[in-house]
């Protein structure tokens, strides 16, 4: 079940996951490396505004960063969210 959400929620979406680029893009993150930073920040849930919690994997962080990298901007700003194939035992 895919959730709608309006153009606001979108681009709250898209400055959370910005949010947890941002760092890697201006180099300020205070780990030892990316992929430790990646693994510090994925290992906490994140909360969407439709109130949801959602836990990103350190190689989605690094996929993002690639994106904004070549040009995409901020992550997903049109489409903030994919139907997971797995969604969890909740």
């Amino acid at each position: 079940m895919e959730t709608e959400y309006t153009k606001n929620e979108q681009m709250e979406i898209a400055r959370i996951r910005f949010g947890l680029i941002a760092p890697m893009v201006q180099g300020t993150f205070p780990d030892e490396s990316l992929a430790a930073y990646c693994r510090r920040v994925a290992a906490f849930p994140v909360k969407l505004p439709d109130g949801r919690q959602v836990q990103y994997k350190a190689k989605t962080l690094t996929k993002w960063l690639s994106l904004y990298n070549r040009g995409h901007g901020c992550p997903y700003a049109q489409n903030p969210l994919r139907q997971r194939r797995y969604q969890g035992d909740h």
